[in-house]
């Protein structure tokens, strides 16, 4: 394929085997197994055949009644892009029409026995109370008691109702703003906490779009009301969905970023605060996390709003939890992305003996599982820019040995995936100084 203009000019090989080729009229199905060569440039078609009775079968339907001897296998045709997206555009509508009572699966109007058999397919897939409901309308017990005119009645009918759900569908800045007038009336009212939490569980799936973060933002003015959703009283489901929808919308995306730490009480501040709430930590640490990556400005806000204290904290709570029951999958989590965050601003923070403390715990109780991975990534450069002196110092013996038994394998994990958390606890081992 070769590119060239704003739309460019395709060209399509096509290898020919030798043989007859007849005229094939556009709109005729061609029989079933039959070579194809197709003209890009007028949408003109041949099969190939080696049978007078193909050839008179294209003379009544008004084709070619002369066959082209090709005696080169190397047939060429030539077509620009909107050439080539017309015949795409065909080629899509011929499918279609398979899924189409009028037509069968080569795209031929079928006899009305036929469509009516069609149409009983493609509604039998419909859940049975719909099947209840559109035979009731057809004036039968069932849909296959109903007769043909009710048949198709009903068909149309429920055709006419797609195309009026689709036109009336929202659009995604009109739903965006609707989930916001909702919302807007949550902060000031504070009641219907369910609705508010399904409207956020929405609001979050809806951001993960781009073009609706931006239009969230720009046009709808939307991250001050997710901001006052963090306020401490609301509940902590309600802040833990609200983190979650702004650290959706927020992430790579400078500019919006950078409307997480405008203002006294800003949205990374109140993110901050959140943290240490248990029942918030996860979401606050994953919001936080997409605010202040790859962000010079968003890093240091959040260094002075007392993150990295916070951070800590939150450390040191999920591994007291852990001591008490290591299998604790929330605490795990909260560990997970406390570590994460650390190591993502590892190359721009200089740290403190008590968060050099804190990751250096996380180390020393690692499971020999692929939890393991994403801690020894984050410590791996953790340890690449910071020397934390006596807390790391007695850390080379339990990463060898967390080495070691990666290296002696486990079932569970593929032996390549081993061998890297193996290589990676050993890395980490190698950059700690030697004891005396």
């Amino acid at each position: 394929m070769m590119m060239g203009g704003r739309f460019g000019v395709m060209m399509l090989w096509m290898v020919l085997a030798s043989g007859s080729w007849i005229e094939w009229p556009r709109e005729a199905a061609v029989p079933v197994g039959s070579s194809v060569r197709v003209d890009l440039s007028t949408g003109q078609r041949w099969i190939e055949s080696n049978s007078t009775e193909d050839a008179e079968v294209a003379r009544l339907l008004g084709g070619g009644s002369a066959t082209q001897e090709v005696g080169s296998p190397k047939g060429l045709a030539v077509a620009t892009a909107p050439d080539v997206d017309s015949a795409f555009r065909e080629s899509v509508d011929m499918a279609t029409r398979g899924e189409d009572p009028s037509y069968d699966a080569s795209g031929v109007e079928v006899a009305s026995s036929s469509r009516r058999e069609k149409i009983l397919s493609a509604l039998h897939k419909l859940p049975d109370v719909e099947q209840a409901r559109l035979a009731s309308k057809a004036g039968a017990a069932a849909l296959e008691e109903a007769t043909d005119d009710g048949l198709e009645a009903v068909w149309n009918g429920r055709q006419a109702e797609l195309s009026d759900l689709a036109e009336a569908a929202a659009k995604p800045a009109e739903m965006l703003a609707a989930r916001l007038e909702i919302l807007r009336g949550f902060v000031a009212a504070g009641d219907d906490e369910a609705r508010a939490l399904a409207e956020l569980e929405d609001l979050e799936y809806d951001l993960a779009d781009v073009d609706n973060a931006r239009d969230f933002h720009d046009s709808l003015d939307g991250v001050p009301v997710l901001r006052s959703l963090l306020e401490t009283r609301f509940s902590p489901a309600v802040r833990a969905a609200a983190a979650a929808a702004l650290g959706t919308a927020v992430k790579n995306d400078d500019h919006l970023q950078r409307s997480m730490i405008r203002g006294e009480d800003s949205a990374l501040d109140r993110l901050v605060v959140a943290v240490e709430d248990g029942d918030v930590a996860r979401k606050a640490l994953y919001a936080i996390g997409a605010t202040v990556r790859n962000n010079p400005d968003a890093t240091l806000a959040f260094a002075e709003s007392g993150g990295l204290r916070a951070v800590t904290a939150t450390l040191d709570f999920a591994l007291a939890s852990l001591a008490d029951d290591s299998n604790d999958a929330d605490a795990w989590a909260v560990a997970d992305k406390a570590v994460t965050l650390l190591g993502d601003l590892a190359p721009h923070l200089v740290y403190e003996p008590p968060l050099c403390r804190a990751v250096a715990d996380t180390l020393r109780i690692l499971p020999r599982t692929r939890r393991a991975e994403r801690f020894l990534r984050a410590a791996a450069v953790f340890a690449a820019h910071h020397q934390c002196g006596p807390t790391w110092s007695g850390l080379r013996e339990p990463l060898d040995a967390l080495a070691r038994d990666f290296w002696r394998g486990d079932d569970a994990l593929d032996a390549d995936f081993r061998e890297e958390l193996a290589s990676l606890a050993h890395t980490i081992a190698e950059t700690l100084p030697t004891p005396a």
